[in-house]
């Protein structure tokens, strides 16, 4: 039994980063050795030559399949990479065709685009949808834009495709609710569709997913969803400038605001750049009181209202457009779009904001993006490659400045902890049809250092009590639902293969559970975590039975620090 104080000592207790982002210059299973011999290919080279001792073997595909598949790695592919290094890149390049890869993606950019809240201004009344169905109707609506993004990384398009595609993504709900046509009769999930209500051809900026989240009214006139293409796109996040105004109090007048912003030197500096993105997007301007047929539907109409109404002229960073489809054209040719990229796959799979100490790799990452034609899954394996990522542990030779930025040991995000032991067990811990480690309403996703897109928007990786009794509740509903399930019954599960009437010392007690074990972590079961998981279960076996026994004993496993962090 580990409880937090083990979790703190692995996890360490890092100062606050901050947000700081620095963009690109656009012009073994033990992992606390030190093994100098690991070099080459890997990318990851001798104790003398790097900061970080690196993962090896199943621990360092553990990683990857956490980060890129949202699961655990099997066993069958635990040895192949065990017997044969050269089977990780094979494994890695299997991946982007895994089933479980596209949710793992969703996931991964929700905590950069920050679209999946638990409200939206049109709830799911609003289109007489039951109270069960809230979940769903907001996972639906937040994972639009997301999904187009996965699906263009896993079917090997390019980066491009995601702001000049002429499609979107829908579920069963959205296509019945909302203006688009092509969804399969008779079908669920996310399946392509196409617009039928004249948007123009630029993929996520032409989704309701995204603006629905990030909304605007009649005093700020787009201005905040242009200043939302630019952060989430460009990595250029306008709103972090430095302004400063004489007269603050004249921001609360429209009139004023209006004249300011053509006029005034301080507002000049970023709305230069702003009103005239923001004149494109008057085709999503929403009258109030509309009603939902405003806010599910494009209005073509609109369009010619951005120029009068800020009096400029539509452009993308002084580059003349025409309308939003021109705006999607200009960003795909912008090399700040496929810098950003790089930043931000890089950001999120070292699980934290990349500084300018990261020029090195950001730069190997571009290049990747660039040398595969803008295909995203290469710059992944690049990513991947680097030492940062690799990194298990610090050598001797890193700096306190490398050991305060790096998370070496990181814990499993709410989305990969449910996938990994609904995986291994079938559980999934729901209520009221909220899934209760992706929801805030009725879950406990942000406690589990989760975003919810608005009040938490990066994730917190240091431990915390809340952290901590969440963990545990889930473990306890996990391994409860796993004894009552498949104890005994011969499946794939955790305890699929216990035999009832062992007991410890039996040698297919002790095999089984080190197995478990091995399948938790990717670490060999010694002699002390044999004993510790073993003394437990003899101790509630000759209290409360054998059943309540292995309840005790998953419920300590599923909590323990090596399998809830990676």
């Amino acid at each position: 039994m580990r409880p937090l104080l083990l979790y703190m000592a692995l996890a360490g207790c890092a100062p606050d980063r901050g947000p700081a982002t620095v963009p690109v210059d656009h012009g073994s299973h033990d992992d606390s050795h030190d093994d100098s011999s690991d070099s080459g290919d890997s990318g990851i080279g001798s104790a003398a030559d790097s900061e970080f001792v690196a993962l090896e073997g199943a621990r360092l595909l553990r990683r990857l399949s956490l980060d890129l598949r949202g699961i655990l790695p099997s066993v069958d592919e635990m040895a192949q990479v065990e017997a044969d290094p050269a089977a990780f890149a094979e494994l890695r390049a299997a991946f982007q065709a895994d089933s479980h890869t596209e949710e793992q993606l969703v996931k991964l950019l929700a905590e950069h685009f920050l679209t999946t809240p638990d409200y939206y201004l049109v709830e799911y009344d609003a289109y007489l949808l039951e109270a069960d169905q809230d979940y769903a109707w907001k996972r639906s609506i937040g994972q639009e834009p997301l999904r187009l993004m996965a699906r263009v990384i896993l079917e090997d398009r390019r980066w491009s495709e995601v702001v000049t595609a002429d499609h979107t993504m829908a579920t069963e709900i959205t296509a019945a609710l909302w203006p688009v046509e092509g969804y399969p009769e008779g079908e669920t999930g996310w399946h392509p569709v196409t617009w039928t209500d004249g948007r123009p051809a630029a993929g996520v900026l032409a989704s309701n997913g995204l603006w629905w989240r990030y909304v605007t009214d009649d005093f700020n006139l787009q201005r905040s969803r242009a200043a939302a293409i630019s952060k989430l796109l460009t990595c250029e996040d306008l709103l972090a400038r430095d302004v400063s105004f004489e007269n603050a109090a004249a921001l609360l007048d429209k009139d004023t605001v209006a004249e300011m912003v053509r006029t005034d030197a301080s507002c000049l500096a970023c709305h230069a750049t702003v009103e005239p993105l923001a004149a494109t997007l008057f085709g999503f301007r929403w009258v109030s009181g509309g009603g939902v047929q405003e806010m599910e539907r494009y209005h073509p109409e609109r369009e010619v209202e951005g120029e009068p109404t800020l009096e400029v002229t539509m452009a993308y960073w002084g580059e003349p457009v025409s309308g939003l489809g021109d705006v999607g054209q200009a960003l795909s040719r912008d090399p700040r779009y496929y810098s950003c990229a790089a930043e931000t796959f890089t950001g999120l799979l070292l699980r934290r904001p990349t500084e300018s100490t990261d020029r090195h790799d950001l730069l190997s990452a571009l290049e990747s993006l660039v040398d595969a034609e803008g295909r995203v899954w290469p710059m992944i394996e690049t990513i991947t490659d680097t030492p940062a990522y690799r990194a298990g542990g610090f050598s001797e030779f890193a700096s306190d400045e490398t050991r305060a930025r790096e998370f070496v040991v990181r814990p499993l995000s709410p989305a990969q902890l449910a996938a990994s032991v609904e995986e291994l067990t079938g559980f999934r811990w729901t209520y009221v049809g909220y899934d209760q480690l992706d929801s805030d309403t009725w879950g406990y996703r942000i406690q589990l250092g989760g975003v919810d897109g608005f009040h938490t928007t990066i994730p917190v990786l240091e431990p915390s009590l809340g952290h901590a009794l969440t963990t545990k509740r889930f473990a306890e509903g996990a391994a409860a639902y796993t004894v009552a399930e498949h104890l005994g019954d011969g499946g794939d599960t955790l305890l699929g293969g216990v035999t009832p009437g062992t007991v410890p010392g039996d040698a297919a007690f002790d095999e089984r559970l080190a197995d478990i074990w091995w399948r938790l972590t990717a670490l060999p079961a010694d002699a002390e975590v044999l004993a510790t998981y073993a003394d437990l279960w003899s101790a509630v076996n000759d209290v409360a039975g054998e059943d309540i026994a292995w309840q005790a004993t998953l419920t300590a496993l599923l909590q323990d620090p090596l399998f809830v962090s990676y």
